[in-house]
């Protein structure tokens, strides 16, 4: 980048960036699911512009009418993404142990998925560009809406979100918001609206 860049010039290469991006389907499609006969070919990549209906992975969801499961919850998760003692919390209201197993690339998430050994009740953190593989490699399971009885109360925006029409497979864990950041000895933001430097 040239210094001095003006915001147009700014935004529209950055754009570009954007558009290169939206290709990843084509590579998402091509890594497949590591042994499993379904194909991520079938599945579009997800955006805003273009909402995807998943498709049915073979997976049955969990009967409904059961009673609730003893032992030992098994959540994989991100480091840190939930307080210890919202953990202590939760075990001490529901009756259960809680163990947390992290992860912190999506390709070790998808190789914890893919482990037979591992006997995984929840993942959270996930992102939607594994999505697709995580369906069609049958790693995840259809959702049960009859255990999910405070579904309604999740914003109405994200109860149909685009990279899962009809939350199939996901229901939302938290919101953020994401920012752009620049270096000021390359771009020239001297033009920016409420500049006060």
């Amino acid at each position: 980048m040239a210094k001095g860049m003006s915001r147009r010039e700014f935004v529209q290469r950055s754009a570009g960036v954007a558009a290169l991006a939206g290709i990843g389907g084509s590579f998402l499609a091509a890594c497949g699911s590591g042994g499993s006969s379904s194909s991520t070919a079938s599945i579009p990549l997800a955006r805003l512009d273009q909402p995807v209906t998943l498709p049915d992975n073979g997976v049955d969801p969990v009967k409904s009418g059961l009673k609730p499961e003893t032992g030992t919850l098994k959540v994989l998760n991100y480091a840190d993404y939930i307080s210890p003692d919202t953990v202590k919390k939760f075990e001490a209201a529901h009756g259960v142990k809680v163990e947390i197993s992290t992860y912190d690339t999506e390709d070790k998430l998808l190789a914890d998925l893919r482990n037979k050994k591992l006997k995984i009740d929840l993942v959270i953190g996930a992102t939607t560009l594994n999505l697709p593989k995580d369906v069609a490699g049958g790693l995840i399971q259809p959702l049960n809406r009859e255990y999910l009885p405070n579904f309604s109360n999740v914003l109405t925006s994200l109860q149909s979100p685009y990279y899962d029409v009809g939350s199939k497979y996901t229901i939302p864990y938290t919101m953020y918001t994401t920012g752009i950041a620049y270096r000021r000895d390359i771009v020239d933001d001297s033009k920016f609206a409420g500049n006060d430097s």
